[in-house]
This record gives structure tokens, C-alpha cells and sequence, in this order.
């Protein structure tokens, strides 16, 4: 006689909801933190909440990162290989960096320059490691970008459009850089921000 196999965990979240006429999403909801949990240990997936979407009556699976801005004063203190060594490349004397990190992992690099004569800003290189990317992190580092340039007092910050990998379109980048309030011209890469207007004070 065999031995009875006891369903593994994704198989129960699978039968769970595929087999109740009525599924239960809180229990499904449990058995994927369970999973998660039972995962974390060999893979980094961010946490997972959840909320009521009240205009559908519905439970939605959400992941809403908890991303920290760190700065960082030089290449060195950056613990990502892959970071650390885009950051190496690019670091000035003047150069101000910062590393986003999420639950002890660091997910992105931001460079800002600041030009002392024309009190002019320049980020000269956002990147976030791929992974990590349309989550709201590269917006967090443009966000504290921003706040280092207006602490010393620049009047602009300025950036150009540069793709860092084939998997961004420079197109999509553009329009990125429009939602946080860059503005400029379509045929040129530069693109800059007017910290002393009120619309963007």
C-alpha cells in the first residue's frame, strides 16, 4: 500500500483556491505569507500587505517596499558589487552619492554634483538594479536628490537623458523625468528643474 503524500504548500494555495466555490482569501492570503516566509531565507522578496480595494469589495496583493535613502561619501561604503563599481567609475571629489536600501539590501545608486560658480546641480547617474526597478525607488532617490540640492542652496538641477542598459527605452526615461519636473527639449539629452520656482518650491 503507498504512502499518502502530503500536498506540498503551493499545492494546498493552488487546491484552496481553485476548488472552493466561494474561495477564501484570507486563508489563501495566510498560505502566501507563509510561503514568503518560508522562502525568505534563500531568496529576497519584499514584504507583502495587503488591502481592501473598497470600490470592488476585493482583497489585493500589494508589495509596498520599505525603501530608506542612505548617503554614502564615498564609493567604497557602498556593500553592492555592482553598485559600488557603476559609483567607483563616476565618483568626484564634489560628488554627493546615495544608495537606497530595502530590508538590509541595497537596491540603488543616485550621483549628484554640485557646481559651486552657477549653483547648479547635476545628477549624474540614477540607476536601480533590475530587480528593484518599477517599484518607486529610483522616484526616492530623485525625491532626496532634490532635497541635497535645495540644502546647498542650488538654484537648478540638471540631468540628461541616457538610457544605462537596453532594457530602458530613452523615450520612457524622458517621460519619467517630465513626471518629477524636469523639462527640455526632445532633440537634446538635457533636461533641467528650476529649484527656485514656486510652482516647484
Amino acid at each position: 500500500m503507498g504512502r499518502i503524500i502530503q500536498p506540498t504548500l503551493p499545492g494546498r494555495l493552488f487546491f484552496a483556491w481553485r476548488f472552493s466555490e466561494e474561495p477564501n482569501k484570507q486563508a489563501v492570503i495566510r498560505l502566501k505569507r507563509t510561503l514568503i516566509k518560508s522562502l525568505s531565507e534563500y531568496i529576497f522578496i519584499p514584504t507583502l500587505t495587503t488591502e481592501r480595494d473598497d470600490n470592488h469589495g476585493k482583497f489585493q496583493d500589494m508589495y509596498q517596499p520599505h525603501c530608506e535613502i542612505a548617503q554614502v561619501n564615498r564609493a567604497e561604503d557602498i556593500e553592492s558589487a555592482v553598485l559600488r563599481d557603476r559609483a567607483d567609475r563616476g565618483w568626484r571629489v564634489w560628488t554627493s552619492g546615495f544608495v537606497s536600501v530595502e530590508d538590509t539590501h541595497e537596491t540603488g545608486l543616485l550621483m549628484l554634483d554640485f557646481y559651486d560658480q552657477t549653483r547648479t546641480a547635476k545628477v549624474y547617474e540614477v540607476f536601480v538594479l533590475d530587480r528593484f526597478r518599477r517599484r518607486g525607488v529610483g522616484a526616492k532617490l530623485m525625491e532626496r536628490a532634490e532635497l541635497a540640492a535645495r540644502g546647498l542652496d542650488a538654484r537648478m538641477i540638471e540631468l540628461e537623458v541616457h538610457p544605462l542598459d537596453g532594457s530602458t527605452d530613452a523615450c520612457a526615461l524622458r517621460s519619467w523625468y517630465s513626471a518629477l519636473g524636469f523639462i527640455g527639449e526632445l532633440d537634446v539629452r538635457l533636461m533641467t528643474k528650476d529649484l527656485q520656482s514656486k510652482h516647484n518650491a
